[in-house]
Protein backbone atom coordinates (compact mmCIF):
# COMPACT_ATOMS: atom_id res chain seq x y z
CA UNK A 1 0.00 0.00 0.00
CA UNK A 2 1.49 3.37 -1.15
CA UNK A 3 1.36 6.20 1.30
CA UNK A 4 1.73 9.60 0.41
CA UNK A 5 3.95 11.48 3.01
CA UNK A 6 1.59 14.28 3.15
CA UNK A 7 -1.70 12.44 3.82
CA UNK A 8 -2.90 12.02 7.24
CA UNK A 9 -4.99 8.51 6.67
CA UNK A 10 -3.73 5.55 5.20
CA UNK A 11 -6.42 4.17 2.28
CA UNK A 12 -8.30 1.57 3.27
CA UNK A 13 -7.65 -2.17 1.83
CA UNK A 14 -9.62 -5.59 1.58
CA UNK A 15 -9.10 -7.04 4.44
CA UNK A 16 -9.17 -4.13 6.83
CA UNK A 17 -11.83 -4.05 9.54
CA UNK A 18 -13.57 -1.10 10.29
CA UNK A 19 -13.36 -0.51 14.16
CA UNK A 20 -16.69 1.63 14.38
CA UNK A 21 -18.06 -1.90 14.62
CA UNK A 22 -16.96 -4.48 18.19
CA UNK A 23 -17.06 -7.67 15.61
CA UNK A 24 -15.99 -10.94 17.02
CA UNK A 25 -12.23 -11.42 16.33
CA UNK A 26 -10.00 -14.47 16.99
CA UNK A 27 -6.47 -15.38 16.93
CA UNK A 28 -5.40 -18.02 15.15
CA UNK A 29 -3.00 -20.06 13.02
CA UNK A 30 -2.32 -20.49 9.33
CA UNK A 31 -3.16 -24.90 9.49
CA UNK A 32 0.61 -27.13 8.51
CA UNK A 33 -1.88 -28.54 6.21
CA UNK A 34 -2.86 -25.30 4.32
CA UNK A 35 -0.71 -25.62 1.46
CA UNK A 36 -0.63 -22.18 -0.02
CA UNK A 37 -0.45 -18.81 1.86
CA UNK A 38 -4.00 -17.32 2.79
CA UNK A 39 -4.11 -13.68 1.82
CA UNK A 40 -6.67 -10.66 3.40
CA UNK A 41 -10.71 -11.63 3.13
CA UNK A 42 -10.41 -14.68 2.00
CA UNK A 43 -12.55 -17.42 3.15
CA UNK A 44 -11.16 -19.94 6.10
CA UNK A 45 -12.53 -22.92 7.23
CA UNK A 46 -11.69 -24.75 11.17
CA UNK A 47 -9.53 -27.33 10.79
CA UNK A 48 -10.63 -30.27 13.18
CA UNK A 49 -7.65 -30.18 15.60
CA UNK A 50 -6.54 -30.88 18.87
CA UNK A 51 -5.66 -28.50 22.01
CA UNK A 52 -3.78 -24.87 20.64
CA UNK A 53 -5.42 -22.05 19.10
CA UNK A 54 -7.71 -22.55 16.01
CA UNK A 55 -5.71 -23.96 13.05
CA UNK A 56 -7.35 -22.33 9.46
CA UNK A 57 -8.17 -24.06 5.93
CA UNK A 58 -9.05 -22.23 2.97
CA UNK A 59 -12.24 -22.12 1.61
CA UNK A 60 -12.20 -24.99 -1.35
CA UNK A 61 -15.91 -24.75 -2.70
CA UNK A 62 -18.01 -21.81 -2.81
CA UNK A 63 -20.47 -24.15 -0.78
CA UNK A 64 -17.96 -24.26 2.20
CA UNK A 65 -19.61 -22.69 5.00
CA UNK A 66 -16.98 -20.07 6.21
CA UNK A 67 -15.74 -19.98 10.14
CA UNK A 68 -14.72 -16.39 9.00
CA UNK A 69 -11.89 -14.28 7.10
CA UNK A 70 -8.74 -13.34 7.36
CA UNK A 71 -8.14 -9.40 8.52
CA UNK A 72 -5.30 -7.69 7.03
CA UNK A 73 -2.50 -6.64 8.97
CA UNK A 74 -0.01 -3.71 8.66
CA UNK A 75 3.13 -6.00 8.74
CA UNK A 76 2.10 -9.18 6.69
CA UNK A 77 1.49 -9.60 3.09
CA UNK A 78 0.18 -13.03 3.44
CA UNK A 79 0.14 -16.02 5.83
CA UNK A 80 2.10 -19.37 5.04
CA UNK A 81 1.88 -22.44 6.80
CA UNK A 82 1.72 -22.26 10.84
CA UNK A 83 1.60 -17.96 10.63
CA UNK A 84 -0.28 -15.97 13.39
CA UNK A 85 -3.30 -14.57 12.24
CA UNK A 86 -6.80 -13.16 12.91
CA UNK A 87 -9.87 -14.17 11.66
CA UNK A 88 -13.34 -11.87 11.32
CA UNK A 89 -16.37 -13.89 12.59
CA UNK A 90 -20.15 -12.57 13.48
CA UNK A 91 -20.98 -8.61 13.35
CA UNK A 92 -17.43 -7.93 12.28
CA UNK A 93 -17.52 -5.02 9.56
CA UNK A 94 -14.88 -6.02 7.14
CA UNK A 95 -13.43 -3.98 4.25
CA UNK A 96 -14.04 -6.61 0.86
CA UNK A 97 -13.81 -6.14 -2.81
CA UNK A 98 -16.98 -6.77 -4.88
CA UNK A 99 -17.16 -8.68 -8.17
CA UNK A 100 -19.79 -6.73 -9.02
CA UNK A 101 -22.69 -4.18 -8.55
CA UNK A 102 -24.29 -4.75 -5.06
CA UNK A 103 -26.99 -2.92 -3.44
CA UNK A 104 -26.41 -1.34 0.07
CA UNK A 105 -28.12 -3.63 2.69
CA UNK A 106 -28.68 -6.65 0.38
CA UNK A 107 -27.39 -10.50 1.34
CA UNK A 108 -23.70 -11.29 -0.10
CA UNK A 109 -22.19 -14.44 -0.83
CA UNK A 110 -18.88 -14.99 -1.26
CA UNK A 111 -16.67 -16.22 -4.54
CA UNK A 112 -13.33 -17.97 -3.46
CA UNK A 113 -11.69 -18.58 -6.60
CA UNK A 114 -12.11 -14.74 -7.43
CA UNK A 115 -11.60 -13.77 -2.99
CA UNK A 116 -14.44 -11.29 -4.17
CA UNK A 117 -18.16 -10.81 -2.66
CA UNK A 118 -21.19 -10.66 -4.51
CA UNK A 119 -25.26 -10.42 -4.59
CA UNK A 120 -26.37 -13.71 -2.93
CA UNK A 121 -28.21 -15.92 -5.52
CA UNK A 122 -29.57 -18.53 -3.31
CA UNK A 123 -27.49 -20.97 -3.54
CA UNK A 124 -24.30 -20.16 -1.76
CA UNK A 125 -24.37 -19.50 2.17
CA UNK A 126 -25.04 -15.81 2.91
CA UNK A 127 -22.56 -14.18 5.01
CA UNK A 128 -23.41 -11.32 5.55
CA UNK A 129 -25.04 -7.36 4.23
CA UNK A 130 -23.24 -4.92 2.23
CA UNK A 131 -22.82 -1.85 4.47
CA UNK A 132 -21.94 -0.28 1.53
CA UNK A 133 -22.92 -0.04 -2.40
CA UNK A 134 -21.13 -1.72 -5.15
CA UNK A 135 -21.18 0.07 -8.45
CA UNK A 136 -19.07 -2.03 -10.40
CA UNK A 137 -16.44 -5.35 -10.09
CA UNK A 138 -13.34 -4.08 -7.67
CA UNK A 139 -15.73 -1.37 -5.81
CA UNK A 140 -14.26 -1.65 -1.88
CA UNK A 141 -17.43 -2.05 0.37
CA UNK A 142 -18.29 -2.77 3.93
CA UNK A 143 -19.30 -6.01 4.70
CA UNK A 144 -21.74 -6.99 7.77
CA UNK A 145 -20.41 -10.03 8.55
CA UNK A 146 -23.22 -12.66 9.73
CA UNK A 147 -21.59 -16.74 8.92
CA UNK A 148 -24.73 -19.42 8.94
CA UNK A 149 -23.21 -22.01 11.18
CA UNK A 150 -21.50 -24.83 9.85
CA UNK A 151 -24.35 -27.05 12.08
CA UNK A 152 -27.23 -25.14 10.39
CA UNK A 153 -28.17 -28.01 8.12
CA UNK A 154 -31.83 -26.64 7.40
CA UNK A 155 -30.65 -23.28 6.85
CA UNK A 156 -33.81 -22.20 4.66
CA UNK A 157 -32.86 -20.64 1.18
CA UNK A 158 -34.89 -19.10 -1.67
CA UNK A 159 -34.44 -17.99 -5.12
CA UNK A 160 -36.05 -16.75 -8.34
CA UNK A 161 -34.59 -17.82 -11.68
CA UNK A 162 -36.82 -17.31 -14.72
CA UNK A 163 -37.02 -19.80 -17.73
CA UNK A 164 -37.83 -19.23 -20.86
CA UNK A 165 -39.80 -20.78 -23.49
CA UNK A 166 -36.53 -22.54 -25.26
CA UNK A 167 -34.77 -23.42 -22.02
CA UNK A 168 -37.88 -25.25 -20.75
CA UNK A 169 -37.94 -27.37 -24.35
CA UNK A 170 -34.15 -28.21 -23.56
CA UNK A 171 -34.08 -28.23 -19.86
CA UNK A 172 -32.87 -25.72 -17.12
CA UNK A 173 -31.16 -26.20 -14.00
CA UNK A 174 -32.93 -24.35 -11.74
CA UNK A 175 -30.81 -24.83 -8.37
CA UNK A 176 -27.71 -26.62 -8.72
CA UNK A 177 -26.35 -29.48 -6.91
CA UNK A 178 -23.84 -29.24 -4.31
CA UNK A 179 -21.37 -31.73 -3.78
CA UNK A 180 -22.22 -33.88 -0.69
CA UNK A 181 -25.17 -32.32 0.17
CA UNK A 182 -28.75 -32.87 -0.30
CA UNK A 183 -31.60 -30.79 -2.10
CA UNK A 184 -35.11 -30.51 -0.09
CA UNK A 185 -38.26 -28.35 -1.98
CA UNK A 186 -40.56 -26.69 0.92
CA UNK A 187 -42.43 -24.81 -1.57
CA UNK A 188 -42.44 -23.11 -5.14
CA UNK A 189 -44.38 -20.14 -7.10
CA UNK A 190 -45.05 -20.49 -10.87
CA UNK A 191 -45.49 -17.14 -12.68
CA UNK A 192 -46.50 -17.65 -16.37
CA UNK A 193 -46.01 -15.36 -19.07
CA UNK A 194 -47.63 -16.69 -22.41
CA UNK A 195 -50.18 -19.05 -23.32
CA UNK A 196 -48.56 -22.43 -23.42
CA UNK A 197 -49.47 -24.90 -26.11
CA UNK A 198 -48.87 -28.11 -27.68
CA UNK A 199 -46.85 -30.31 -24.32
CA UNK A 200 -48.57 -32.41 -22.03
CA UNK A 201 -46.76 -30.70 -18.80
CA UNK A 202 -44.03 -28.93 -17.16
CA UNK A 203 -42.24 -30.86 -14.40
CA UNK A 204 -39.99 -30.05 -11.49
CA UNK A 205 -37.48 -32.52 -10.38
CA UNK A 206 -34.37 -33.62 -9.67
CA UNK A 207 -31.35 -33.62 -11.79
CA UNK A 208 -30.56 -37.25 -11.11
CA UNK A 209 -29.82 -39.74 -13.83
CA UNK A 210 -33.31 -41.40 -12.90
CA UNK A 211 -34.86 -38.34 -11.93
CA UNK A 212 -37.10 -37.94 -8.66
CA UNK A 213 -40.49 -35.75 -9.32
CA UNK A 214 -41.08 -32.64 -7.57
CA UNK A 215 -44.51 -31.27 -8.99
CA UNK A 216 -45.76 -31.61 -12.27
CA UNK A 217 -47.54 -28.54 -13.99
CA UNK A 218 -50.29 -29.55 -16.26
CA UNK A 219 -50.51 -27.75 -19.58
CA UNK A 220 -54.11 -26.72 -18.66
CA UNK A 221 -52.47 -24.18 -15.47
CA UNK A 222 -50.01 -22.85 -18.02
CA UNK A 223 -51.99 -19.84 -19.33
CA UNK A 224 -50.68 -16.04 -19.34
CA UNK A 225 -51.05 -14.54 -15.70
CA UNK A 226 -51.36 -18.11 -14.18
CA UNK A 227 -49.39 -17.79 -10.81
CA UNK A 228 -49.34 -21.97 -9.83
CA UNK A 229 -48.14 -23.13 -6.36
CA UNK A 230 -48.02 -26.22 -5.24
CA UNK A 231 -51.61 -26.34 -3.68
CA UNK A 232 -53.23 -25.00 -7.07
CA UNK A 233 -55.67 -26.74 -9.70
CA UNK A 234 -53.49 -28.34 -12.28
CA UNK A 235 -50.59 -28.84 -9.73
CA UNK A 236 -49.35 -32.80 -8.36
CA UNK A 237 -46.94 -33.14 -6.49
CA UNK A 238 -44.49 -35.72 -6.36
CA UNK A 239 -41.92 -37.84 -4.34
CA UNK A 240 -39.58 -35.33 -4.24
CA UNK A 241 -41.59 -32.59 -2.90
CA UNK A 242 -40.89 -31.81 1.27
CA UNK A 243 -38.48 -34.84 0.86
CA UNK A 244 -34.74 -34.97 0.29
CA UNK A 245 -33.27 -35.93 -2.59
CA UNK A 246 -29.82 -37.65 -3.59
CA UNK A 247 -26.53 -36.52 -2.23
CA UNK A 248 -25.51 -34.25 -5.00
CA UNK A 249 -28.42 -33.51 -6.69
CA UNK A 250 -30.45 -30.54 -8.38
CA UNK A 251 -33.78 -29.02 -9.34
CA UNK A 252 -34.17 -28.41 -12.68
CA UNK A 253 -37.36 -27.87 -15.31
CA UNK A 254 -37.70 -29.54 -18.20
CA UNK A 255 -40.79 -29.85 -20.60
CA UNK A 256 -43.03 -33.38 -21.00
CA UNK A 257 -44.55 -34.36 -23.89
CA UNK A 258 -44.44 -31.96 -27.37
CA UNK A 259 -42.26 -28.74 -27.52
CA UNK A 260 -44.38 -26.10 -25.64
CA UNK A 261 -45.12 -23.78 -27.66
CA UNK A 262 -47.07 -19.91 -27.59
CA UNK A 263 -45.17 -19.19 -24.22
CA UNK A 264 -42.95 -16.50 -23.46
CA UNK A 265 -41.61 -17.56 -19.53
CA UNK A 266 -42.17 -19.22 -16.02
CA UNK A 267 -40.30 -17.34 -13.49
CA UNK A 268 -40.05 -19.77 -10.35
CA UNK A 269 -39.40 -18.55 -6.35
CA UNK A 270 -38.35 -21.37 -5.15
CA UNK A 271 -37.85 -22.25 -1.20
CA UNK A 272 -35.74 -25.15 -0.50
CA UNK A 273 -32.88 -26.34 1.99
CA UNK A 274 -29.63 -27.67 1.08
CA UNK A 275 -27.72 -29.68 3.97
Amino acid sequence: MALNPNQFSQTTVAGQLDLEFAGSIVSANVSQNQATALVAQQGVKIENSAGGTPKMLAMTSNTDTPWGFVVRNLKDANFPTNAAMEVARDNAVMYMTASGAIARGAPVEYDYVANKVGPSLGVNPVIGEAYDKAAADGDLIRVWLHLPSSNDAVSTKVIDVTATLAQINAGLVLIPGAAGKKLKVTNYIARVTGAFATGTSVELESTNASPVAVSTIAEAGLTNGAVLTPGSANTTLGAGFGAAMGTGDGLQVVNNGSAQTGGTSIEFTITYQQF
